[in-house]
């Protein structure tokens, strides 16, 4: 599990996301999308923590922090929007 303070800087950025199992979603351990948005739950660094990774295609996947074994920047957004 991740500390979501960590790559809140990232946010706007292309990034890969790798998973703690190929069971959270269709495509497997890996996925590359925007770092579109972030939402810390009640008490930070808990489980519920969560980031929004855009696919493209109006596809965004919602994921909990402990889903997660590591964000990997690749390159910024030039197009970026700040949200979150």
């Amino acid at each position: 599990m991740i500390k979501l303070e960590d790559y809140t800087k990232y946010l706007g950025w292309v990034v890969k996301v790798t998973l703690v199992n190929d069971q959270i979603c269709d495509e497997g351990t890996t996925i590359e999308g925007f770092f579109l948005g972030y939402d810390f739950a009640v008490c930070s660094g808990e489980e519920e923590d969560n980031v929004s990774i855009d696919m493209g295609g109006g596809w965004v996947y919602g994921l909990n922090v402990s889903d997660i074994k590591e964000i990997t920047p690749l390159y910024k957004n030039s197009k970026a929007k700040k949200q979150n």
